[in-house]
């Protein structure tokens, strides 16, 4: 089910169409399994699926059938790919949205629902979807996001970091949701929109997608420096993707519609999306100066960047400072040629 940048429907397409290197928005769900003692279920996907094959994951992931619920695609998938059965399940994000690149170029695009589970049955992994699977501690999950999150899918990544940020466990997301909240984010095969989500998480919603897809082009910016663009648009990309409540990017947005724009006005969406951008290059200077540890339940820009150190270890912490500052720097060019598209807007709009 293709979507459109506010998350409603927009058509449809073969899976095996849409994924390559502009793969569209589409509706898709995660869900993260526990069992009778709150373990969460981690399992490798199958080196013959198409996108991140052989990477560790959450439990199961999915793409609802045309007027299928959530509900229904995630107890299919569940059955078809593990043998398991859903006895409980619960919502923890309906408004969740990622897009992320491998290393071929192959473009993951969705508004993906994350869901939890706890099942009965027999594990049976399909080979063609799963290879490899085990229990974990969902403290030693959180650990492992943070220590390597290379080893995991980018989603699960963005997933987990979101929940820590919320203050959520499995087990948590099992007892405070309901049925009627699972039903009210995909009902009869309708997309979330703006009106099954607030207005914060609406303009959450927008403005991620677009950074995300802002900062996948700029990748390519500058040919000749395409390894060093790449490491530190990487963290630029991880950081906002970590979460933050967006508050400035909506008090955009919402200016614009006190003042009679529309939502889908595009150079209010860069407006917010810059102004979210500003506050990126701000966080990777102020952790740099405060020593900070983390930020958003993950290592600060500083820390992150030192794995990318090549020399003495004795110069690690230098490099990755060194590293955060440039980061920083990147973000607020960025966010000043994005700010830069608003007379092009202005242009278009006069010249019409």
């Amino acid at each position: 089910m293709l979507l459109d940048a506010r998350g409603r429907p927009a058509g449809t397409a073969d899976k095996r169409s849409v994924h390559d290197v502009a793969t569209p928005l589409h509706l898709a769900f995660s869900c993260y399994v526990i069992d009778a003692h709150g373990r969460t279920l981690l399992t490798r996907r199958s080196h013959r699926k198409r996108t991140w094959p052989g990477i560790w994951t959450n439990a199961c992931c999915g793409h609802p059938q045309e007027g299928e619920t959530i509900r229904r695609a995630v107890n299919r998938h569940l059955e078809s790919e593990l043998g398991l059965r859903a006895v409980r399940l619960g919502l923890a994000f309906g408004d969740f949205a990622y897009r992320a690149t491998m290393d071929d170029g192959t473009v993951e695009h969705e508004l993906c629902p994350v869901l939890v589970a706890e099942t009965v049955g027999i594990l049976r992994p399909d080979p063609d979807e799963v290879d490899d699977w085990e229990w974990v501690e969902w403290p030693r999950l959180v650990e492992r996001v943070v220590d390597a999150p290379h080893t995991l899918s980018p989603w699960s990544v963005a997933q987990v970091v979101r929940m820590v940020r919320e203050g959520l466990v499995p087990t948590d997301v099992l007892s405070r949701s309901t049925a009627a909240a699972i039903d009210r984010v995909h009902g009869g095969g309708r997309a979330v929109g703006s009106r099954t989500v607030d207005v914060l998480a609406s303009s959450q919603l927008r403005v991620d997608l677009h950074l995300s897809e802002f900062l996948d082009a700029r990748r390519h910016d500058v040919p000749e420096a395409t390894d060093a663009i790449d490491v530190l648009s990487a963290e630029i990309d991880s950081l906002t993707a970590a979460g933050g409540k967006r508050l400035r990017p909506a008090f955009v947005l919402a200016g614009h519609r006190a003042g009679g724009g529309s939502d889908d006005d595009p150079a209010a969406v860069d407006a917010a999306a810059a102004v979210e951008l500003l506050h990126t290059f701000a966080l990777m200077h102020d952790d740099v100066m405060d020593r900070s540890e983390l930020r958003r339940g993950r290592p600060a820009a500083h820390r992150a960047l030192r794995r990318h150190h090549g020399g003495p270890p004795a110069d690690a912490d230098w490099f990755g400072i060194s590293a955060a500052v440039l980061a920083g720097d990147l973000a607020f060019v960025w966010a000043d040629a994005m700010f830069d598209r608003l007379d092009a807007h202005a242009r278009r709009v006069g010249s019409g």
